[in-house]
């Protein structure tokens, strides 16, 4: 397991070698370290350069914060964990790689925390020992404290239990973590410069729906500097910043309703904050100046925060305790509801096909998943399949009513059942999703793109899918989007936060060939289009420009469309005979075409991530797609893009036809792509850390 390290400095020269020396002894896990040095006076730097092959080094010409830096080496990291560490921290052998075995399984778990001990300036260690911090925890007062400070340690905190979040100190946070709450590209939030930014941290995850989990056995020292008892001895800009993030904090994450539980604790604790201050400390009067000056500022950071919130206050009171806080941390395998599609097996669309494969690797996990099904429609007569189990409900299978009719009966099934969520697919399900959440189910919308913007919808489909779009914002307990695009569209246009989450592919092992023989197609002697035969799917362009190319390759057209007949009958009447229509194919016959084709083309124009083009990239192909932000998105580098043209496409069709090594590099980047971005576990894990956290809150 390779894990980053970033790690600030700032004349840490008294501390940082015995810190190194613990990184660099670390077992079990790859380390990349990563030093920012907030320019150092002191000879920090020359410690840091005694290790020239063992971390890469920032260095600033000032002191930009800690917040600020500790950015900075996470946008370098590369790793899916990120430890955040002081200088004057020192690391057991174990600490880390125990901190990533205990967090792993659980993808609910966004930050993680050992045992801090305390270290004396000198690091020598107590006679008894001291714990340091334990995970940290708020107070109706709003102030937030180190679980444990200061106390000998007797083995009162030794389970792993979730916290509300983890001291900076030495703190492990998941990539997922890292990409839901940063705002404007910020982590840490660089307005705090430095204290309390963790707990910033730690607040917005919670409102986020993420788990802090601390793990006992992974042990480490720490000198603490910073105490509540010795502020008098600080100096006066660190009690300035303290002063200031202690409101900043607050203005950012606090809602309305924990505002008013926690009022009166709160207001003595401020009023106390005032007094001390233009008693005691009039350097931190400037603290209050900051906090009006850039309220504008502050106010539209708590927007975005507020956005995306997935807690209510309501269950984040129980944080905010005068003792600290803890839950066990027990897992346990969920019941999940799966519909909103035609069922499983899969036989129509990217829907089905996500339901099929998210559905068997959780039920693999050991969760209990049933998939409700549309009787006409799924010709399977097994009571399960692959882990799942289906449950069949009628349906009126006709263009307007098929889904909506099905939905309507499966919600108030799956509500008098004992389901702990439930998942949907498509933008026209969300008028249902009320009817689980009455019966205490949290349920999951996955919207997919714009899809009232298909051509084949008349003006009452497309009004119907428009009000489904605005449900959507307010029906389920949390939307889900396929793509960075809709996930833009709907914060810039409805300031709705969705949760992203990709579409995976993973291409089956095999290589029969006797779909293409049927279809008279030989192995690496055909250009691929796949999709559902609609006029917004392009299907008339791929057919116009193959047509001019002067090829002797011939085109698989793969897809029909049960409710436009004569639209699919039009398409195969072109006069090119090296075209040919294939017709829906799925399962291993639809993986030999994906297989053996030489070239792939992508049009469809509406909607989010496309399965059909992702597993085109994870097989490998050379790929050539339709310019539209959803479909760059996917591809990246990895492809060639052509515009609503036919002229255009068959001049890029004709250009990599004859280009065999253009077509290896641009297939080998696809395959590439594929496996990091649209992984089928990865997205599987995503969608388990999400389910877990509705479940469990």
């Amino acid at each position: 397991m390779r894990v980053s390290v970033a790690l600030v400095t700032y004349n840490s020269e008294a501390h940082l070698e015995p810190c190194l020396e613990s990184l660099f002894a670390q077992e079990g896990v790859t380390l990349d370290v990563i030093v920012v040095d907030n320019a150092s006076q002191d000879q920090t730097l020359r410690v840091l350069e005694r290790h020239p092959h063992r971390l890469r080094l920032v260095r600033n010409h000032e002191n930009r914060g800690f917040a600020a830096a500790q950015n900075q080496a996470i946008r370098q990291a590369q790793a899916d964990w990120v430890l955040c560490l002081n200088p004057d921290v020192v690391l057991t052998p174990g600490f880390v790689g125990t901190l990533v075995a205990a967090a792993e399984p659980h993808p609910q778990v966004g930050m993680v925390c050992g045992k801090l001990l305390r270290l004396a300036p000198d690091r020598s260690l107590p006679a008894v020992p001291l714990l340091d911090s334990t995970g940290i925890y708020f107070t109706p007062t709003l102030r937030h404290f180190d679980r444990g400070s200061n106390q000998p340690d007797r083995g009162q905190y030794q389970r792993r239990e979730y916290v509300f979040g983890a001291t900076a100190a030495a703190a492990l946070y998941r990539r997922a973590l890292i990409e839901d709450v940063s705002v404007e590209g910020e982590f840490f939030d660089e307005d705090f410069f430095a204290y309390r930014e963790d707990a910033d941290l730690a607040w917005r995850a919670q409102l986020a729906g993420w788990r802090c989990l601390y793990v006992p056995e992974a042990v480490g020292y720490h000198v603490r500097r910073v105490l509540p008892e010795n502020r008098r001895q600080l100096p006066p800009v660190l009690n300035y910043h303290s002063t200031k993030n202690r409101f900043l904090l607050r203005a950012k994450n606090i809602g309305w309703g924990l505002y008013w539980r926690t009022f009166v604790s709160m207001k003595v604790r401020d009023l106390g904050i005032v007094l001390y201050a233009l008693g005691r400390e009039r350097t931190s009067l400037p603290a209050f100046g900051y906090l009006w000056r850039n309220r504008g500022h502050i106010w539209a950071k708590r927007q975005q925060v507020q956005a995306k919130r997935r807690v209510s206050d309501r269950e984040l009171a129980r944080w905010f305790r005068f003792r600290p806080a803890s839950f066990p941390a027990e897992p346990r395998p969920l019941k999940l509801a799966f519909l909103g599609t035609r069922g499983v097996p899969a036989n129509y669309g990217g829907f089905e096909t996500l339901n099929e494969e998210l559905g068997a690797r959780l039920a693999a996990r050991g969760h209990q998943v049933v998939v409700y099904g549309r009787r006409p429609q799924i010709r399977y007569d097994q009571p399960t399949y692959r882990g799942m189990r289906i449950v069949l409900l009628p349906t009126l299978p006709y263009k307007y009513l098929d889904t909506v009719v099905h939905t309507f009966l499966a919600v108030f099934h799956v509500a008098a059942s004992d389901a702990d969520l439930v998942f949907a697919c498509n933008v026209a399900n969300s008028p249902f999703m009320w009817v689980p959440r009455l019966a205490g189910q949290p349920t999951v919308l996955n919207v997919d793109g714009l899809d009232r913007r298909r051509r084949k919808w008349s003006w009452v489909g497309r009004a119907y899918l428009w009000l489904c779009e605005w449900l959507a914002l307010v029906t389920p307990t949390v939307m889900v989007t396929d793509a960075r695009v809709m996930q833009d569209y709907y914060r810039r246009r409805y300031r709705k936060f969705s949760t992203f989450i990709a579409y995976g592919a993973e291409p089956p092992e095999g290589g029969a060939t006797d779909v293409l023989t049927g279809g008279g197609l030989t192995p690496d002697r055909y250009v691929l289009y796949v999709s559902r035969l609609e006029p917004e799917n392009n299907p008339e362009l791929v057919l116009r420009a193959f047509e001019q190319v002067s090829t002797d390759m011939r085109l698989a057209v793969v897809g029909g469309n049960p409710y436009r007949p004569d639209y699919v009958e039009g398409l195969q009447g072109t006069a090119d005979k090296r075209i040919v229509f294939i017709g829906p194919v799925y399962g291993d016959g639809y993986w030999q075409l994906q297989r053996h084709a030489a070239l792939y083309v992508h049009a469809t124009e509406v909607g989010g991530t496309h399965p059909a083009l992702i597993e085109a990239m994870a097989g490998g192909h050379c790929v050539l797609y339709l310019n539209t932000p959803e479909n760059a998105e996917v591809v990246g580098e990895a492809g060639l893009a052509f515009e609503v043209s036919p002229e255009d496409l068959a001049t890029k069709m004709e250009c990599v036809l004859k280009d065999a090594g253009l077509r290896a590099e641009l297939g080998a980047r696809a395959r590439l792509r594929a496996r990091e971005h649209y992984n089928w576990d990865k997205i599987t894990a995503r969608y388990e850390a999400l389910f877990e956290r509705l479940v469990v809150r």
